[in-house]
């Protein structure tokens, strides 16, 4: 029998995990924390979702969710930002999946959860990154 919470521990685990790696500054791209920047309103949405997990406000974060999966959907593609945009893609597949799988949400929010795009949903748990940008590994 599975329990409600079961797998809720490692899947707080692993949001921190990217969560370390997304603020690495060996990943995010260069001069993305101004305004003008292409990357700027994509690592800000992140950090926001981030902000609003750590503090437990769990009902807004579908909305950034969908900002920042557009975000990522318009940037273009270049060498410099490439490895940010994967792994914030699977930090945003991560949170949605941590959103719908753990009850985040009373039964009067359950409608928020239409704001996570249908792609994330069906993501499913990510896996652990990848990439070497963890806090112990500096």
């Amino acid at each position: 029998m599975r329990y409600r919470n079961e797998g809720a521990k490692e899947a707080r685990k692993i949001i921190k995990a990217y969560q370390e790696c997304l603020n690495s500054p060996r990943l995010v791209p260069e001069q993305c924390y101004r305004p003008n920047h292409g990357t700027y309103t994509l690592v800000h949405y992140i950090n926001q979702i981030t902000g609003l997990y750590l503090s437990k406000n769990y009902r807004p974060i579908p909305i950034f969710i969908q900002r920042a999966f557009e975000r990522l959907s318009l940037l273009s593609i270049d060498v410099v930002s490439e490895p940010y945009r994967k792994i914030a893609y699977q930090y945003l597949a991560q949170m949605s999946y941590f959103i719908l799988q753990f009850e985040c949400f009373d039964e009067y929010d359950e409608s928020i959860k239409i704001y996570i795009p249908e792609e994330l949903a069906k993501a499913g748990e990510q896996p652990m990154p990848a990439i070497g940008f963890l806090s112990n590994e500096f």
